[in-house]
């Protein structure tokens, strides 16, 4: 028997479980040393019930247990702060139990248990949780939680108005429903290296059908959250509405290509000088006015261009130019002349804008 009792004795310690027990008859109360662990307490502390009350937080909750097991004879099981004696604040959680003798409620008893680590750890994940919904459901940008089928399993208001759908709608249907037909087999290859783990993430420009039938072009990030055991649990989706830029750069697109077509059908030369490498751009017109090779590598720096001006005029071709890269003048205009290959002068006009 005593093998048994030490064999207790040291499970219970092992287990870090907080013995007590209320003697309703004498008023005598009893804790084991991890209860008095938990409550900062030596050997000759003499706990009373009334003295461990002062020790919780809210003691009317802890008195209100112990009212209740008292009562209805049945055991409880509650959570609750305590403030030791050093000052520390601790998370436990008590169990309690009556002991009945003939039907007479003579004594309590029951565990405590030192729960702080847990209590942080939840809380922890709790605010992690909470930062994590807020930032998604109030993100400027559409943001999906997708499952490894394709149907949206939560999604935000941004990108609900995106798209046009009510989130029930969204939730119906799947991404592929709404993908425009020529872009979805890029969208499903990714996914299938994501699933695979070729890659960790990945980005593409996607067109979306607005439940209006319109074609939206978004930019799409995709990562892949996966369990403990690495395996795939659902997609993160964010979506950018990049309609706007798109149709821009299509306008610049067919602006720049009806300039060219223009050009072609003019005797002007064009010319572009990027500042950040000191490379001039050219087309085949410009060369063929003055009679130089095209393919000649030093017709690419300005210091050529320059070379050729005709001495009388490149004070005045300077000053122009530095003003207008002061901004002083919003058009760079200049008649001068320049040397042709053959060796002759010939007046250009030279424009800048």
């Amino acid at each position: 028997m005593q093998t048994k009792l030490d064999l207790y004795d040291r499970t219970v310690s092992l287990a870090q479980l907080g013995i007590w027990e209320w003697n309703l008859l004498t008023g005598e109360l009893y804790w084991n040393a991890v209860a008095r662990t938990i409550y900062e307490v030596g050997p000759e502390f003499v706990p009373s019930v009334a003295h461990s009350l002062l020790f919780y937080l809210d003691k009317d909750s802890a008195q209100q247990l112990i009212d209740e097991v008292i009562t209805c004879r049945q055991s409880r099981v509650g959570t609750f702060q305590l403030r030791a004696t050093s000052g520390t604040v601790k998370w436990v959680r008590m169990r309690a139990s009556v002991c009945l003798d003939m039907g007479i409620c003579t004594a309590l008893y029951g565990t405590l248990e030192d729960i702080t680590q847990e209590v942080t750890k939840a809380n922890s994940f709790l605010e992690r949780e909470q930062r994590f919904h807020q930032a998604f459901d109030f993100a400027p940008i559409g943001m999906a939680l997708v499952s490894l089928k394709g149907n949206w399993l939560k999604v935000n208001t941004s990108l609900c108005q995106l798209l046009g759908y009510t989130e029930s709608e969204l939730l119906q249907i799947t991404f592929q429903d709404i993908t425009f037909q020529d872009d979805l087999d890029t969208d499903l290859e990714q996914m299938n290296r994501l699933l695979t783990g070729t890659i960790d993430r990945y980005h593409i420009e996607k067109r979306y059908i607005h439940k209006n039938s319109q074609l939206i072009w978004t930019l799409l990030h995709v990562s892949l959250v996966r369990d403990q055991k690495n395996e795939p649990l659902y997609f993160v989706s964010q979506i950018k509405n990049i309609s706007e830029r798109k149709n821009y750069v299509d306008l610049l697109q067919r602006e720049r290509q009806r300039l060219d077509n223009i050009i072609q059908s003019t005797n002007v030369g064009t010319w572009e000088w990027d500042l950040r490498n000191d490379q001039v751009i050219h087309n085949q017109k410009l060369v063929a006015i003055l009679g130089y090779n095209p393919d000649k590598s030093s017709i690419s720096k300005i210091d050529f261009w320059s070379s050729l001006l005709h001495p009388d005029d490149q004070q005045t071709g300077n000053r122009l130019l530095k003003q207008y890269l002061r901004r002083e003048v919003d058009i760079y205009t200049f008649e001068c002349r320049m040397l042709h290959q053959e060796g002759q002068w010939i007046w250009v006009g030279r424009e800048r804008c």
